[in-house]
């Protein structure tokens, strides 16, 4: 798939700055229309109730580009404030049209090769990749829930399961929290800012599992991706395929949640979570 490239700083009159090892490209989509967005950095991935969501305040929004903005998220209590962008108003700003309609005439004079490359690029497979000591792992981004810092303290329940990390309060919620690092056989490290709580949805039980980094969205040709080695029963489940980009000489374990908790332990997670 051919889409166009844009900054958001510059959509918005910030000042410009060049990309690094921090900025990310959000890819929105509206209709059959895709366009990249590179933005400074993504830090979360949140569910929040809409009791949270407030209209943008009339006499803003009808500044210029804050019509982009239409709803303010408040968080913690209102002490933090996210700004909410409506993708169908972004949509409508210059800069992305003439990206779509210079997209839109390459498109046209390619030709049927332009084609069949944008067919075989819609054969991939769509992962969240996080990092686990120095490996990069991924994992189906249908599977995941949401992805939350992980608070400066976790609640640690009285005789809950070894595995279980501790608990929180997630919009109401009790959601126990487990070390992917020990769940996978690798040594604990301190806390760190970087680090961060996927949430899965394991057999109707939600559970948060702390990884080092998440890093990005990636999207890999299903060519790429093979059979991992077999050495164990448990590990042939839980990570039972790798993607091998040579060119870009990358390897990516893909994980797949439903088999991180399971049997009794699963039982037990799920009077946790209750």
């Amino acid at each position: 798939m051919v889409a166009p490239l844009v900054s958001l700083r510059c959509m918005f009159g910030l000042d410009d700055q060049p990309l690094d090892e921090k900025s990310r490209i959000v890819v929105l989509a509206l209709g059959s229309a895709s366009v990249g967005v590179a933005v400074d950095g993504v830090s979360e991935v949140l569910r929040v109730a809409k009791s949270c969501v407030d209209a943008m305040p009339a006499l803003l929004a009808k500044e210029g580009d804050l019509s982009d903005i239409a709803e303010i998220c408040r968080l913690d209590d209102g002490k933090r404030l996210v700004s909410i962008i409506t993708v169908r108003n972004l949509f409508d700003h210059s800069a992305i049209k003439e990206a779509l309609t210079t997209v839109s005439e390459i498109k046209q004079g390619g030709g049927p090769e332009s084609a069949e490359i944008e067919e075989d690029q819609d054969d991939d497979e769509q992962v969240v990749v996080f990092h686990l000591d120095k490996e990069e792992f991924g994992v189906p981004i249908h599977s995941v829930q949401e992805i939350v810092r992980v608070p400066d303290q976790l609640i640690h329940v009285p005789k809950a399961p070894p595995f279980v990390e501790g608990v929180i309060n997630l919009r109401g919620s009790v959601l126990p929290v487990i070390d992917l690092r020990l769940r996978l056989g690798l040594p604990r490290v301190e806390r760190s800012d970087r680090q961060r709580i996927m949430v899965f949805l394991i057999a109707e039980v939600r559970t948060g599992f702390i990884v080092d980094q998440v890093t990005e969205v990636l999207k890999i040709p299903k060519s790429v991706i093979e059979p991992s080695p077999r050495l164990s029963k448990q590990q042939g489940r839980i990570l039972s395929r790798m993607a091998n980009m040579e060119k870009q000489k990358r390897m990516v374990q893909l994980l797949e949640p439903a088999y991180l908790v399971e049997g009794e332990e699963l039982e037990t997670l799920a009077t946790v979570s209750a």
